[in-house]
């Protein structure tokens, strides 16, 4: 298991790099990080089994 320091500096180190790659503009960055959590969803509806994604979201998983 990761330390949650550790987590959190990642945590820090990716939105960083999310805002740098939006040139700095902090609404460009949530709209990217938005877009790809949306893309990662429907990525996950189409590509996995849906008694593997019930069984996820019942575990809390």
């Amino acid at each position: 298991m990761m330390h949650a320091a550790a987590r959190h500096d990642e945590l820090d180190a990716a939105v960083d790099e999310a805002v740098a790659q939006a040139g700095g503009d902090l609404l460009a960055a949530i709209r990217n990080l938005a877009r790809r959590q949306h893309e990662m969803e429907h990525r996950l509806q189409t590509e996995v089994s849906a008694g593997f994604v019930r069984r996820g979201l019942r575990d809390g998983q």
